[in-house]
């Protein structure tokens, strides 16, 4: 007589499946598997934040501390992690060596030396990896002859831009103070007439 499976089973023959064909349920590519992680992770917040804190409350007496980061862009990708630490652990664990300046795109980002090929109308959005090194923003660009838009938004900002459409060559810059964990600008482009070219060129803080 053949034993019933786990219910756990089918779960994790998928899992193998997906390990196998490189898929993680319907996404493929690396930005959708992205997409899907994070929403993954808002999904298991609440349940994880919930079980810790009941370990916290039962066996530490309450004297433990639950944290979680949400997720992360690290160099090799994403990551989110929750922990549960306490007094004695935190007394006892090693000095943190110094993080490691972040200074690689994450996936689907433009490094910050970058120059862009030849632009057309419509609205451009490229994503911009700075780094986690403060500095000074140089952009230098070529709106030929219809006038373009050039704007740089940080965290819903406006951080510096053409101030408007215009044509022809230019330059402009604005002082890099990033937020800890969050080191990528936008250049939106907008270019408003049929046939317009343009070209922009960043480089990195300094």
């Amino acid at each position: 007589m053949e034993s019933s499976r786990p219910e756990y089973t089918a779960e994790l023959l998928r899992h193998f499946a997906d390990l196998r064909d490189g898929t993680h349920g319907d996404a493929r590519s690396r930005r959708d598997k992205e997409r899907l992680f994070t929403a993954a992770v808002a999904l298991l917040d609440p349940h994880a934040r919930r079980a810790l804190k009941e370990i916290n409350t039962d066996l530490l007496l309450g004297t433990g501390e639950v944290t979680a980061t949400g997720v992360r862009c690290r160099s090799d990708g994403l990551d989110a992690i929750w922990a549960l630490s306490w007094p004695q652990q935190q007394a006892a664990a090693p000095p943190a060596p110094p993080a490691p300046p972040v200074n690689r795109p994450p996936p689907g980002q433009l490094p910050c030396n970058w120059s862009g090929d030849s632009g057309g109308e419509g609205v451009t959005r490229n994503k911009h990896f700075l780094g986690d090194k403060p500095g000074f923003v140089a952009i230098n660009y070529n709106l030929y002859v219809k006038p373009d838009d050039i704007k740089v938004i940080y965290r819903g900002q406006v951080l510096a831009g053409t101030g408007g459409p215009r044509s022809g060559r230019g330059g402009f810059g604005f002082d890099w103070k990033p937020v800890a964990g969050d080191y990528s600008v936008d250049v939106v482009v907008t270019g408003e007439m049929w046939g317009t070219r343009w070209t922009y060129a960043m480089v990195c803080p300094r």
